[in-house]
């Protein structure tokens, strides 16, 4: 079991990166009965899954726009930003 009060205070983000995958692509529909569950939360939950996975398609794009940036620059190449 995740133990996020522990995450939270000691700011483990490898725990965090550890656990990335599964939050994102949990069916939350399939993993709780939904009727049990307060309608916003399941929203709320939802929308953080989007928000991962825009957060994880700019980090993609950063880190290969750093990747073509090294590239240059170990060429020789003078990189205007």
């Amino acid at each position: 079991a995740v133990d996020v009060d522990r995450i939270a205070r000691d700011m483990d983000f490898q725990a965090l990166q550890d656990n990335l995958e599964n939050i994102t692509l949990c069916n939350i529909d399939a993993e709780v009965d939904s009727r049990a569950m307060d309608p916003n939360f399941v929203k709320l939950y939802k929308m953080a899954q989007l928000t991962i996975e825009y957060l994880l398609v700019c980090q993609d794009q950063i880190t290969t726009q750093l990747t073509d940036y090294e590239q240059l620059k170990s060429k020789g190449f003078h990189v205007c930003i």
